[in-house]
């Protein structure tokens, strides 16, 4: 059996004296190491993507954080930097959490037994309102 020197080789390269067939035909059952490069390039794609899908207020807890996260899935996507299932689970949880909005602000209105307390919490919590706010 061959050794294995073939893989201190940059990903998807083959020593010069070797062919990709022999290389991998003197292997029963292993299959290539994985790229260190490509790994860590994924892992700070990922890394970058999350950053850049947070929402506005740091939270999803308005239609327009949602809504802002949603736009930047379909960049995303179509940039061809998520896969488009990745897209559609962004799309489909979007979904589920904006029509869960309606229930939460009357649960938070209901257990403070005031109507405008999820307003209140909004205005509070999210900084780009507070431009807004009455002083």
């Amino acid at each position: 059996m061959a050794k294995l020197s073939f893989l201190r080789f940059p990903c998807n390269q083959v020593p010069p004296t070797q062919t990709a067939t022999s290389v991998f035909a003197n292997l029963p059952t292993a299959a290539p190491a994985a790229c260190p490069d490509r790994e860590e390039q994924q892992l700070l794609e990922s890394e970058k993507l999350a950053a850049e899908f947070a929402s506005l207020s740091g939270k999803l807890n308005t239609v327009t954080d949602i809504n802002h996260v949603l736009g930047k899935v379909f960049t995303a996507l179509a940039e061809k930097r998520i896969s488009r299932q990745a897209a559609a689970t962004f799309g489909y949880l979007g979904q589920l959490l904006l029509q869960t909005i309606p229930g939460v602000k009357g649960e938070l209105n209901a257990a403070v037994q005031h109507p405008g307390a999820y307003d209140a919490m909004l205005r509070h919590d999210i900084p780009f309102f507070s431009r807004f706010r009455k002083q």
